[in-house]
């Protein structure tokens, strides 16, 4: 009997290299982001994309953010509860594994899209959003009041006015 043969697994970097450009920017179509930051290019746009420049003194930096404790857990990573060690603000950081399904790291990527393009007071703010080292790490606005379904756990149900009122804000949306 010959030995039992080892399952081989996609490496990280065959599993992202795909997806990521030879300075290390994370590219999903449109979307580039790496340790200065996140845009959106115009598939108009000739050539080779033009590098994110590094943020200014008033952008957020990674290095500037405390982390505090972890506040939420999903199926493509954690979110922290952070403070700016300058300005004493409390952030919300999502921070997620890239070496994931394709279909969450697409979902993450549209996130990411839709929170660049709504401006929209009912909807997070997405403050920045990095790429470093097979991490995505996505700086959003702190809700202290939790999310709907924390929400939900404590009331279990939501009176219909408060229900309708949730609802017009989502289809303002659109």
């Amino acid at each position: 009997m010959g030995k039992p043969g080892k399952l081989a697994l996609p490496s990280h970097e065959s599993t992202i290299g795909k997806f990521l450009t030879q300075s290390g920017t994370f590219k999903d179509g449109d979307l580039l982001v790496n340790k200065d930051g996140l845009r959106i290019v115009s598939q108009s746009e000739e050539g080779e994309a033009p590098p994110i420049e590094p943020l200014d003194h008033n952008q957020l930096s990674l290095d500037d953010l405390d982390a505090i404790k972890v506040i939420g857990k999903g199926s493509s990573g954690i979110v922290q509860l952070v403070r700016h060690k300058w300005t004493g603000q409390f952030f919300a950081l999502k921070v997620i594994q890239l070496n994931i399904q394709e279909n969450i790291r697409r979902q993450i990527a549209q996130e990411l899209k839709i929170s660049l393009s709504t401006q929209c007071q009912y909807v997070v703010a997405c403050c920045q959003c990095f790429y470093v080292n097979g991490v995505i790490s996505i700086v959003l606005e702190y809700m202290d009041g939790g999310s709907l379904s924390d929400f939900l756990k404590t009331v279990k149900t939501i009176p219909e006015p408060y229900l309708a009122a949730i609802c017009k804000q989502a289809s303002d949306m659109w």
